[in-house]
């Protein structure tokens, strides 16, 4: 029977109260983002394995489920069950745009940037 190696961590991070959906490295490959079920987006020094600021939640504070990096690497898309797709400023930790979408009857999705 052939031996599986798995990968040893080199520290943990802790910090989310609930599952982390999804992680991100950002560019320059010191900084990562994480976003959970807690509702919260974080962002993770690396090399010592600290929370860089404040964790972001939005005023709704519902799960986090998936996020994306934007070309640019300065903005985040994220979004969760209430249908939106929030768009967030790296350097602030802020909600910059808010896109709502709505399914009618046939499928077809609308929005509204707020």
């Amino acid at each position: 029977m052939q031996r599986i190696s798995f990968p040893v961590p080199r520290q943990r991070i802790e910090g989310h109260a609930h599952v982390v959906n999804n992680i991100l490295r950002l560019p320059g490959g010191q900084r990562i983002i994480s976003c959970s079920c807690d509702g919260s987006i974080r962002i993770w020094d690396l090399e010592s394995g600290t929370q860089v600021r404040e964790a972001w939640v939005d005023e709704e504070g519902e799960a986090v489920l998936a996020m994306a990096l934007s070309p640019d690497g300065r903005k985040i898309a994220s979004g969760n069950w209430d249908g939106a797709v929030r768009l967030w400023n790296i350097d602030t930790g802020k909600v910059v745009k808010k896109i709502i979408c709505v399914l009618d009857s046939r499928r077809r999705a609308s929005g509204e940037w707020n």
